[in-house]
């Protein structure tokens, strides 16, 4: 009896652990996604601010 509940909770234990592995993974990649978006947003919004100031002076 004590080796099937030492089993079953030596399984659990496992399982915990690469959950919270694979959670702590997620967080990570979606905190570097999170980051690109950023920066891609940013290059962008600095590059139609370029073209915008481009149009400008051709206009005048």
């Amino acid at each position: 009896m004590k080796t099937i509940n030492s089993s079953a909770d030596k399984a659990v234990e496992d399982s915990e652990k690469m959950f919270t592995e694979l959670i702590r993974l997620m967080e990570k990649r979606s905190s570097e996604v999170k980051q690109q978006v950023t920066s891609y947003q940013e290059s962008e919004v600095s590059r139609v601010k370029d073209l915008q100031e481009k149009l400008e002076e051709e206009r005048r």
